[in-house]
């Protein structure tokens, strides 16, 4: 299992605060496909409207 912040996520808006925002392709959408590459996503679920657990089992 795997937990991926949005970007909208708080404790990532934080840490994004102090830097130019360099990480355009950082998004919900993009994580799924690149997981999906290297694993087969069983479930998918937002636990808070800016987070999301991935349960997944490897290739």
């Amino acid at each position: 299992m795997i937990e991926f912040p949005h970007k909208e996520d708080p404790m990532v808006q934080l840490l994004l605060s102090q830097r130019p925002d360099i990480f355009p392709d950082y998004r919900n959408e993009t994580f799924a496909n690149l997981l999906s590459q290297r694993a087969r996503i069983v479930k998918a679920v937002d636990v808070l409207p800016t987070r999301t657990l991935y349960w997944f089992e490897r290739n």
